[in-house]
């Protein structure tokens, strides 16, 4: 199966006057993929949109609108096994350690940038009375941005296994969820780094040093020569084989 990397990019287009645009398709090898404007949600292109795939990583946008809205940035939480056994194969990771106790600031910092899975986990657990309730609040905010077409099974976006399949969203629902996201002040900070410091925890004596998987963030300048890619300001990557 032929491996796709996927970028999710919020682009801001602004106009010197009003003018009705309609969506054109572009000349992108993808099965789907909506632009639009951020400010006001004008799909400016599209194909597929309402094309049901799997979400990969893009899916702790929602784990991550979550802990905004539930949590307290400074809420010491705790990490479980199970949120390690979780990881899944080949799944990026921090190495946290059962009864490591770390701020829910650290937690969205390596969600967000580097993509660990086992930090989704533990905002799960640690947020909500089990992670079922923690799925099930994930569907909801969904449907309530509008995203109909969009089923969470897990915090972190892993989609192997039978029961993986079942886990999928559209290009058009990832757009409103992302769209949303970026209101959110925190959130926005935490998308633009390209470095991420996690303190020492009880489990770690030194300190912890990450980098983005976001490759337009990191290269922007040097490497995509356009305009169009002189202030990207996030949001986040995803990569699975069926992705």
């Amino acid at each position: 199966m032929k491996k796709i990397l996927l970028f999710l990019v919020m682009t801001t287009i602004f106009f010197s006057s009003v003018v009705m645009v309609k969506a054109q398709p572009l000349d992108i090898n993808a099965r789907a993929y909506i632009l639009i404007d951020s400010k006001t949600g004008q799909v400016l292109a599209e194909y597929n949109p309402d094309f049901k795939t799997y979400p990969a990583s893009t899916t702790k946008i929602m784990t991550a609108i979550l802990a905004l809205e539930l949590g307290d940035l400074d809420q010491i939480m705790t990490v479980n096994q199970s949120a390690i056994d979780d990881i899944g194969p080949g799944g990026m990771h921090i190495g946290l350690l059962p009864g490591e106790q770390l701020e829910l600031r650290y937690l969205l910092d390596a969600l967000l940038v580097r993509s660990a899975n086992e930090t989704a986990y533990v905002i799960a657990e640690n947020l909500c009375s089990s992670r079922q309730e923690f799925y099930n609040l994930m569907n909801e905010k969904a449907k309530e941005l509008g995203a109909t077409n969009t089923n969470f099974l897990n915090p972190c976006g892993i989609d192997n296994g039978e029961k993986g399949k079942n886990h999928l969203t559209t290009a058009r629902d990832l757009a409103k969820i992302s769209q949303y996201a970026m209101t959110i002040p925190q959130f926005r900070e935490i998308v633009q780094k390209t470095i991420i410091k996690i303190p020492p925890t009880n489990k770690h004596s030194e300190e912890v040093i990450v980098g983005t998987t976001n490759r337009l963030l990191l290269y922007e300048k040097s490497r995509y020569k356009s305009e169009y890619f002189s202030k990207v300001t996030g949001i986040k990557t995803g990569y699975t084989d069926r992705a």
